[in-house]
């Protein structure tokens, strides 16, 4: 007879849950026949942080919701209610920000997410967190049982699932319409990392509880802002190339196969790893997927505290283990999804080990970044998450940095979100973000689908101080069993110029080698490589090139030779051209022409009776240090554009 109860209370249970994770509101409580609804009438208001006892709840509930307003001070704004337990459990009720709610003030009636479908739990209290913002709780709903059934905890999880992806979606429809209207660059959909519960996501975006993460666990492509455009600068005209990406160098994938972090927080463990596995790569100039230990650098290094699976670690920790002991292969310490505070370095056989010769010094400025990405490879980077008004970031998130890129007029992003294609506007000639550049980085998180991102984000820090200071490992790489005779020195493209990885030449060139690599072993159009990212086209004189006639540069290019105009010759730019260390003389008579093109870096000396015409919206960006003189008798002329 007990047994027949149990089937039928069961049945009532699932039924009901199957009602709500099938009903057209998926944001209400679950209702069921053996369950009892009680409401508590708060009545309370909150501008900032704070959280309400439930202890005198002693009943276990299956369900909770709240009622409330929220009115928003800021475009900032951001709320969210959790539930935690007496295990210390936590459960999103509730939380809102700009991108899934952009009305001035809103309401809401029996509101719940994860608190919609609850293992039989005891409450402990509401944690309330509220920026910029005015939270009104009107009335805490939840549902308890008297017969308090054990559940079938298959069925559970198959409901709550299915319930959470209800929710998702509506929330990525949200955020893919305020993309669209406010013209973000990026796209929302129903990702792996959205799936999981609170808690662990948390975890895998290096954030507090506190902290609003913008929809970035929605992000399946395009290029994530990170912070306000409030903090956005001029754009950087650099002299570096604008797009550079390990990726696809030497036409050729520098890096390994992305790897997951799994519910842990072990994100500077495996940027770490990433670089150094990249950088092995790139020194023994080898094709090689090699695979090393994240669970090594995690559990092995100085960090010992218990709770780092769930707190993380500070990015030094496994960097500056990996430069004393270096890492064993992933096959012999393999990672595990968990927290194990133990060590077992001593007791693996690895079948190699890899340790980088040191660490190079972090760097913070834009420039700076990309020399050392170009000539150093990949940086073990990531972000911080603040407010948009901080200046004191609360978390990380520690990623590699493997290339960049920058925003262009024309520009568009677009994704293929399972079956259905998202695309932005063009970038028009009036978007704050031309010239702004976006950072490409490997993440330790993939999505299982196709139409989720593969494991690379691209953000702008409007915030400088939102990115993590990189740095990277120092060369040379000691890999077991190899040394520098094993470097693979060679010509692919047949160009006479040969390449070898990173550092100078090595012995095992032939002597007849040239000394500097070749800047792209692909194309035997390209020769050596400058400091700023540029190939010397195969041909072109290195010291001074006339000009006598028309001659159009309709590529994107960097000049390291300095230029003449002769009488008569014409140089005209319709495309971006940077100036490396170098001049262009305008004789008179000669004439430069920047015909919707952008001429970077620049040092022009006008001669009397030379002319500079710019139309087309062209742009001429001075070098640092140099002023932009015309002499009496030059003819300057800006139709469309400028000189900055």
């Amino acid at each position: 007879m007990k047994k027949i109860i149990f089937k039928f209370l069961f049945l009532h249970f699932f039924l009901c849950f199957a009602f709500v994770a099938l009903g057209k509101d998926v944001f209400t409580l679950a209702q069921c026949k053996n369950s009892i609804s009680s409401n508590i009438v708060m009545g309370r208001s909150y501008s900032s942080n704070g959280s309400i006892s439930l202890s005198n709840m002693n009943n276990s509930v299956i369900g909770l919701c709240i009622s409330g307003k929220v009115v928003k001070n800021d475009k900032d704004f951001f709320v969210r209610i959790l539930l935690k337990d007496k295990t210390g459990n936590k459960y999103l009720v509730m939380e809102s920000y700009d991108e899934i709610n952009d009305s001035s003030s809103f309401k809401f009636d029996n509101f719940c997410e994860e608190t919609a479908l609850l293992p039989i739990i005891t409450p402990d209290s509401l944690m309330i967190f509220v920026y910029h913002a005015e939270f009104q709780l009107d009335k805490i709903t939840y549902t308890s049982n008297d017969d308090k059934f054990v559940f079938n905890p298959t069925n559970y999880q198959s409901l709550r699932k299915d319930l959470k992806k209800e929710q998702v979606k509506i929330k990525t429809e949200k955020i893919n319409t305020y993309n669209k209207k406010n013209k973000k660059l990026w796209f929302a959909g129903v990702t792996d990392m959205s799936m999981t519960d609170f808690s662990t996501r948390m975890r895998q975006l290096g954030l507090s509880d506190s902290q609003n993460t913008g929809g970035l666990e929605y992000y399946i492509g395009g290029v994530f802002e990170m912070g306000s455009p409030i903090f956005r600068g001029p754009p950087n005209y650099s002299p570096y190339v604008k797009n550079f990406d390990w990726r696809d160098r030497h036409g050729r994938n520098w890096m390994t196969s992305v790897k997951n972090q799994g519910g842990s927080n072990y994100c500077s463990a495996f940027s770490s790893v990433a670089v150094l596995e990249s950088l092995v790569k790139l020194y023994f100039n080898t094709d090689s997927d090699l695979d090393l230990s994240e669970q090594e650098a995690a559990r092995c290094n100085a960090w010992q505290a218990p709770s780092v699976y769930y707190t993380g670690m500070e990015m030094h920790y496994p960097i500056d283990y990996i430069v004393e002991n270096g890492l064993c292969d992933e096959s012999s310490y393999p990672f595990f999804d968990a927290n194990t505070p133990d060590c077992i370095r001593d007791q693996v056989v690895p079948i190699y080990t890899a340790q980088p010769g040191g660490l190079r010094n972090y760097i913070n400025d834009w420039d700076s970044i990309k020399y050392e990405i170009i000539n150093h490879g990949p940086l073990i980077s990531g972000y911080y998450m603040c407010h948009s008004n901080d200046t004191i970031p609360y978390f990380a998130h520690a990623m590699a940095l493997v290339g960049y890129g920058q925003i262009q007029v024309g520009d568009k992003y677009s994704v293929n979100n399972n079956g259905i294609f998202y695309e932005t506007d063009s970038i028009d000639f009036h978007d704050e973000r031309i010239g702004q550049t976006y950072w490409i980085f490997k993440d330790s998180y993939y999505g299982q689908h196709e139409w989720e991102h593969d494991g690379y984000m691209y953000l702008i820090f409007n915030n400088h101080n939102m990115m993590i200071p990189p740095c990277t490992f120092e060369l040379p790489i000691m890999l077991w069993g190899l040394n520098n005779y094993n470097i693979i020195c060679e010509d692919r493209d047949g160009d006479g110029y040969y390449f070898w990885g990173l550092d100078p030449k090595p012995s095992s060139c032939p002597y007849w080698v040239p000394n500097n690599p070749d800047g792209d072993d692909s194309d035997p159009q390209k020769g050596a490589l400058n400091n700023y990212g540029y190939a010397d086209r195969i041909g072109q004189l290195l010291s001074t090139y006339t000009i006598l006639n028309t001659t159009n540069y309709n590529d994107d290019r960097g000049l390291s030779s300095n230029i003449v105009v002769s009488n008569g010759g014409v140089m005209n730019i319709t495309s971006e051209v940077v100036m490396a260390n170098c001049k262009i003389f305008v004789m008179s008579g000669g004439t430069l022409i920047i015909d919707g093109g952008r001429l970077l870096h620049a040092d022009i000396e006008l001669e009397p009776s030379s002319s500079l015409i710019i139309k087309n919206n062209g742009l001429v960006h001075m070098k640092p240090g140099v002023t932009f003189i015309a002499p009496i008798g030059a003819y300057v002329t800006v139709e469309s554009g400028e000189i900055s």
